[in-house]
C-alpha cells in the first residue's frame, strides 16, 4: 500500500521558539492597533453624535431655514443636556426686555418671597427635568429674546378654588440670540438642543438689534 509521508520544511537558521515568539508579538501588535482604532472611532463617534445633536435648523414661519452650526458649550463643560428641559412662553404686553423687567419688579408679578413668578393653570408634568437647570424662554415681539432660570414650582389656590402652578423664576434676565417664534397659546416645552444660545457679556452690553433684522441674520447663521 502507498504510504503518505508528511514532510516539514525546516526554516534554516530560525529556531522554532523564536518563530513562535515572533508571531505572538505580531498578533499582540495587531490587537493593540485594533484597540487603538476602536477607541479612536468611539471617541470621534461620540463627538460627532454630540455635534449632530446640538446642531439644529431654525423653523421660521413654518419653513425649514438653513441649518446653523452652533458652538457646543455644553459638550465642552460636560453637561448632560439630554436630561434638561425648558419652557417657552409669550411675554404678553411686553414691548421689549425692559418692559418685562419692569413688570417683574412690580408687586403683582412677585410671590411672597419677592421672586418673580408666572402663574399658569397647567402644571408641567416634566417637573424634574425643568428643575434640573431649566429656564423659561420669553418670546417678545415674535422673537425669543431672553430667558430666566426656573427656581421651583409652587402650588397656588386662587379665590375660585382652582389649583394653579406658579413658576418661580430667578430675577436675572439672561439675553439670548433672537430666534423667531410663531404665536401660540400658553407655554410649550423647549428641548435643550433647540434652545437659543446665551449672548456673551460683550454682546449683551451692546444695543440690541431690531428683532426682524436679528432674525434674518440668525437665519443665515451670522448671529
Amino acid at each position: 500500500m502507498p504510504r503518505h509521508v508528511t514532510s516539514t520544511v525546516p526554516l534554516s537558521g530560525v529556531p522554532f521558539a523564536s518563530l513562535k515568539q515572533y508571531f505572538i508579538s505580531q498578533i499582540c501588535s495587531a490587537i493593540g492597533a485594533a484597540k487603538r482604532v476602536i477607541l479612536w472611532y468611539s471617541s470621534w463617534r461620540d463627538f460627532l453624535l454630540d455635534r449632530i445633536r446640538y446642531n439644529r435648523a431654525y423653523t421660521i414661519q413654518g419653513q425649514l431655514a438653513k441649518p446653523r452650526i452652533i458652538t457646543i458649550l455644553h459638550y465642552k463643560v460636560g453637561l448632560d443636556m439630554t436630561k434638561q428641559l425648558h419652557l417657552v412662553k409669550l411675554s404678553v404686553g411686553s414691548e421689549g426686555i425692559e418692559g418685562l423687567r419692569s413688570w417683574q419688579a412690580s408687586a403683582p408679578a412677585q410671590g411672597p418671597d419677592g421672586l418673580p413668578r408666572h402663574i399658569t393653570r397647567m402644571w408641567p408634568k416634566q417637573e424634574k427635568q425643568l428643575l434640573d437647570g431649566g429656564s423659561i424662554y420669553w418670546v417678545i415681539k415674535r422673537f425669543i429674546q431672553c430667558r430666566q432660570r426656573i427656581v421651583r414650582l409652587d402650588e397656588v389656590i386662587g379665590g375660585d378654588g382652582i389649583r394653579r402652578c406658579a413658576i418661580v423664576l430667578d430675577p436675572e434676565l439672561i439675553l439670548t440670540t433672537q430666534v423667531p417664534r410663531r404665536p401660540f397659546q400658553g407655554w410649550r416645552y423647549l428641548k435643550a438642543e433647540d434652545a437659543p444660545l446665551d449672548l456673551s457679556k460683550s454682546r449683551a452690553s451692546e444695543d440690541p438689534l431690531p428683532p426682524e433684522l436679528a432674525g434674518k441674520l440668525a437665519e443665515i447663521g451670522v448671529l
